[in-house]
């Protein structure tokens, strides 16, 4: 019931986003103009507005910038913008260029939020080597805006917002994008993927709250650490989520509505729920979930509802279980052709379930690899995987859980922080990271559980510390954060006392006399 809840949330929650922002439902040809904007981008004050290729070519002349405009000679602009409403705006544009070695932050309120880049119909650009850091508790910062763009290419993007009111790429009415090497620390969406067709999301590092992929298709996401963030898949067709590590939290891929997805060789490690699937309109079909790890999972490792035609084999279930409610005789959807249908086998092999294979030593007693008994999956579906396998299909190592209860305390001027060891130890832990404002600071062996970080300088920093073991790096503690004393202030403190004791001696001295 609670997942009902959740796909509901979700739904209504896309729903209300359309409604409020101005999302519009035609398809991408038909999008013309302003039509379809999630808002206006012409609304934000940039510091910078380039609207057509007349205008690209007169501001790089005018900076000194290099390049011609061509393919062969990109232009290339490296710029740096802080204590601005938005960065740079370019639309129109269909000469080559590359954004690159910029940085963006301490953004001002602006209408609705803050842009970093918007990209608004251009074709032919790459965005390279850009960070960003937002500070500001009352915005809410897009890093990187396409939209009714193509042929863009993104790569080595490092955001990090302290408030998680940010959002690192929204992708939207666009086509034959890649986005690479893309890391974004607490923010508000990792990426938003909408509307969209032949994407691709790769070599990255998530540790916040969700990345999107709404009625899209052909879309790519691989080799991502989602450490305490997951993925949403809603209303697509075609999305291939591969070699992705999710671990931590609530959540792994949600898929609502989605028909042709495959989950495959991705690892999910604590999570509360790793896969949940649950029908838009109607069940969803040939989905594919094959040869994925789900490690200790708090709720179920999968679970199926009002699902279609699916197939899952080749998966290994280490202390997780799946369930399967599927299309009733009394669901809405049991009318629909296969609705009732998932399958939990291929035509020769099933999934590994530690349990069932273990439960004792003559359960394959023809030595054909496969359990002897059939797999009963928990549900109202009464679903069955009738070829349990004996031997796990591949093989798998374990991460860290996260470090428990990260505390601050402000010691003499520096910052002491001190948590407690993992739940879960997986293949063993050798040490600890500690971070500062999202950068690692530190390393401190798996014997310890405290740290004091000797910085003075009067700002607002956020901690957090993650566990690492021959597994890999666990997903990171709970934050923390604290200001520190600057260090002219300690210099005044301690010039303050000596001239009081030089002046308490003093008097002391004239008294005796």
């Amino acid at each position: 019931m609670k997942r009902s809840y959740l796909a509901l949330f979700i739904v209504l929650s896309l729903l209300i986003l359309t409604i409020s922002v101005g999302i519009n439902s035609e398809t991408l040809q038909e999008v013309k103009g302003d039509e379809g904007f999630h808002f206006s981008v012409y609304k934000f004050h940039y510091k910078i507005k380039i609207d057509n290729n007349h205008d690209l070519k007169n501001f790089v002349e005018k900076n000194g910038f290099s390049g011609r405009g061509t393919e062969e000679s990109p232009y290339i602009i490296s710029i740096n913008i802080s204590n601005s409403p938005s960065g740079i705006y370019i639309g129109n544009t269909s000469s080559y260029f590359i954004l690159k070695n910029s940085k963006f932050s301490d953004f001002k309120k602006d209408w609705y939020g803050e842009m970093g880049i918007v990209l608004n119909n251009v074709k032919n650009a790459e965005i390279q080597n850009i960070s960003s850091c937002n500070y500001n508790k009352d915005t809410f910062l897009t890093l990187i805006y396409i939209f009714n763009s193509s042929n863009i290419k993104i790569s080595n993007i490092y955001f990090y917002d302290s408030y998680l009111n940010g959002a690192e790429l929204w992708i939207y009415h666009s086509s034959y994008i890649s986005a690479s090497n893309l890391t974004g620390l607490n923010m508000k969406f990792d990426f938003w993927s909408t509307y969209s067709d032949n994407i691709t999301i790769s070599d990255s590092y998530f540790n916040s709250h969700a990345g999107v992929v709404g009625y899209s298709e052909n879309i790519t996401i691989e080799q991502i650490r989602f450490l305490g963030s997951g993925l949403n898949i809603i209303g697509s067709y075609n999305v291939w989520v591969e070699n992705n590590t999710f671990a931590g939290r609530a959540s792994g891929v949600s898929n609502i509505g989605s028909d042709y997805i495959v989950v495959k060789n991705n690892s999910f490690f604590y999570n509360q729920y790793s896969i949940y699937i649950d029908s838009l309109n109607s069940p969803v079909h040939n989905n594919e979930i094959t040869g994925n790890l789900f490690a200790y999972s708090e709720d179920y490792g999968i679970e199926l509802s009002g699902d279609g035609s699916n197939y899952i084999w080749g998966n290994i279930f280490l202390n997780s279980t799946a369930k399967d409610d599927g299309c009733t005789p009394d669901s809405i959807y049991w009318n629909y052709s296969y609705a009732p249908y998932s399958f939990w086998n291929s035509s020769t092999k099933g999934n590994y379930w530690d349990s069932w294979a273990n439960k004792n030593n003559t359960n394959d007693k023809n030595h054909d690899g496969i359990v002897d008994y059939p797999y009963k999956i928990p549900g109202s579906a009464h679903a069955v995987d009738y070829f349990p396998l004996k031997k796990i299909p591949f093989n798998y190592s374990l991460p860290p859980s996260s470090p428990r209860n990260l505390t601050i305390k402000n010691v003499n001027g520096h910052f002491k922080l001190s948590w407690e060891s993992p739940i879960y130890k997986g293949d063993g832990i050798s040490k600890y990271r500690i971070y500062r404002d999202g950068k690692l600071i530190a390393e401190v062996g798996s014997h310890f559980t405290s740290y004091t970080d000797n910085i003075s300088d009067g700002k607002e920093h956020v901690y957090w510390v993650s566990a690492v073991g021959p597994g890999g790096e666990s997903t990171i503690s709970n934050e923390v954060r604290e200001i520190s004393v600057h260090g002219n202030y300690v210099y005044v403190i301690i010039s303050v006392a000596i001239v009081i004791m030089v002046g308490v001696i003093g008097i002391l001295y004239l008294k005796r006399k």
